[in-house]
């Protein structure tokens, strides 16, 4: 997890042309989710860079956050909502979320890195309540806050938010904010072959467009998105905003005199016949052509005015170009792209940025070429009561979870084990009343073999021997087993697994005497057959074999 809380107020080009009397003070949360261990996304790092970048760009002082954990989310919104509430009452918060996000029972939640979700009650526990977020938000107590999330992407916990639908559910915008989705309720965004999602790419450039008001700027994102993803993905927003609000105002234009009053003895039907054909045009060449055959003409002040008007906007346009260019490789670390920009804009606004990224690279590259690779960094150790709930967390016995309560009766995670508990006892109750169902592919019969095949450091535990084997069949029923088995020293242990519709088993491995102390699994099927290995005492070895249905 890279956390980065640093606020930095820029003053650039780009916000220089916001009202001079415009006092408001802006502040963004910007969060990427990307390192999750069941399916990793490639973008949401990337997006989240580029978006601080933008967001700095038009006058945001921002927080960071990438890869955050659960206790790292918590701790950056909580940060946040005091900021942003000593900000003052005039301030504008922007939050911006790219990763994981799912729908449970009609709640929204943002999924940590950390997030172990295996059924639907865990979404609950594992997951960042979005509520949580707007309630934050409103307890700031500022005009004007705009949340975006670049969520709903692949799910990657479906048997778990089966009941809860795809994507995400609708929202209702509290006073004075605007929630923008990067698609409409219950679908799915695309993360994006390139280094950023379409999403991300069309706000980022949408953003920086001078004079556009916020509406606007969403209005120009779905256009952009729809286009790219030929209409699969369409981008939503839920507004309750009652004021303008302009990310970056539009440049004042300069304003033609009035004309003068011709003489009425004078003919003028050939000037203004020349006039009205150009008068619409774009083209500054035409309006100097006017001036050159009337230089004290009717118009001659309104063509000097329309001259310069194109020529500002021809810069902005040129501002707009260089400034697209240089977001797209900011984030680099090939020279190669940095000095294409410096052939398309010797002079642009970036040109110096791009010299100094060129010669950092080319030493990064020297010194990766004389000195070795530094030595990871120590991994901090968690406290007992933490490292006893990773144990257990995601334990399917009232036995392992109330190991925990026992130890911590008043812990961090007292609450959640006996959530868990009841959760357990009543899907029990549940399973008691309710036929039982064999349409699971995996249901059959499996032999289960199990054996120590590392000495543990405990030779003289009659679980824990160089050599210990135990094998038992089993009947897997609803894609599920839990069976004891007893070694060849009369030692062994619980295994309980569960098998997932593709082939994938996850399961844990409890030492007689010692459930608190269970190790999880995992393997993939290959023809029936697989094999895994989990470190209890020693190291053990599971192979599961399909013998018949």
């Amino acid at each position: 997890m890279r956390f980065l809380a640093i606020f930095v107020l820029c003053a650039t080009v780009a916000v220089s042309w916001t009202d001079p009397a415009h006092a408001e003070r802006r502040v963004a949360l910007v969060i990427g989710n990307g390192a999750y261990e069941n399916q990793p996304l490639t973008n949401p790092a990337n997006d989240a860079a580029l978006m601080a970048e933008t967001l700095r760009g038009v006058g945001f002082e921002v927080m960071e956050v990438i890869d955050a954990d659960a206790r790292d989310m918590r701790k950056a919104v909580h940060s946040f909502s005091r900021t942003l509430g000593r900000a003052g009452d005039e301030a504008v918060g922007f939050v911006f979320y790219a990763g994981h996000g799912i729908q449970a029972k009609g709640e929204n939640y943002l999924i940590p890195v950390d997030a172990q979700i295996e059924e639907s009650i865990d979404v609950e526990f594992e997951g960042f309540p979005a509520s949580t977020l707007l309630s934050a938000l409103e307890n700031a107590g500022n005009r004007l806050n705009i949340v975006v999330m670049d969520a709903c992407r692949n799910n990657p916990y479906k048997a778990a938010t089966r009941s809860g639908g795809a994507g995400l559910a609708r929202m209702d915008a509290p006073s004075g904010t605007l929630i923008a989705y990067s698609t409409a309720p219950g679908k799915v965004a695309a993360d994006g072959r390139g280094r950023n999602s379409p999403y991300t790419r069309a706000l980022s450039r949408a953003i920086a467009n001078p004079g556009a008001k916020v509406e606007d700027v969403f209005k120009t994102v779905r256009v952009a998105v729809m286009d790219r993803t030929n209409d699969a993905q369409v981008p939503w927003e839920s507004s309750s905003l009652t004021g303008d609000f302009f990310f970056v105002e539009e440049p004042p234009e300069a304003k033609p005199a009035a004309a003068p009053t011709p003489p009425a003895q004078t003919d003028n039907t050939v000037e203004l016949t020349f006039w009205n054909s150009i008068k619409d045009s774009e083209d500054a060449g035409l309006f100097e052509a006017y001036l050159g055959q009337y230089p004290n003409g009717l118009f001659a002040a309104l063509a000097t005015a329309k001259i310069a008007s194109i020529q500002n906007k021809s810069a902005a346009a040129q501002s707009q170009s260089d400034t697209a260019f240089f977001q797209a490789i900011q984030n680099s670390d090939s020279a190669g792209d940095f000095q294409a920009y410096l052939e398309q804009y010797p002079n642009g606004a970036f040109a110096a940025l791009a010299r100094a990224r060129i010669a950092a690279i080319g030493r990064q590259s020297e010194q990766a070429n004389r000195s070795p690779s530094p030595a990871p960094a120590p991994t901090p150790q968690a406290d007992p009561d933490t490292e006893f709930w990773s144990q257990v967390k995601d334990a399917q016995t009232v036995a392992e979870l109330q190991a925990y309560l026992v130890r911590f009766p008043q812990g961090d995670f007292a609450d959640i084990a006996k959530a868990r508990i009841a959760g357990i006892e009543e899907q029990r109750k549940v399973a008691a009343l309710s036929p039982s169902s064999n349409n699971h592919p995996m249901d059959g019969t499996w032999r289960v073999r199990w054996e120590n095949v590392r000495q543990s450091t405990w030779p003289n535990a009659p679980f824990c021997r160089l050599g210990e084997t135990a094998e038992e069949t089993v009947t897997v029923e609803n894609g599920k087993f839990n069976i004891r088995v007893t070694s060849n020293f009369g030692g062994g242990g619980n295994i309980r697994a569960t098998f997932s519709e593709s082939g994938t088993v996850r399961g844990y491995f409890s030492g007689l005497g010692w459930s608190a102390g269970s190790k999880s699994f995992s393997l993939e099927l290959e023809n029936g057959t697989g094999k895994a290995r989990s470190d209890r005492c020693g190291t053990q070895e599971f192979t599961l074999t399909k013998l018949a249905r």
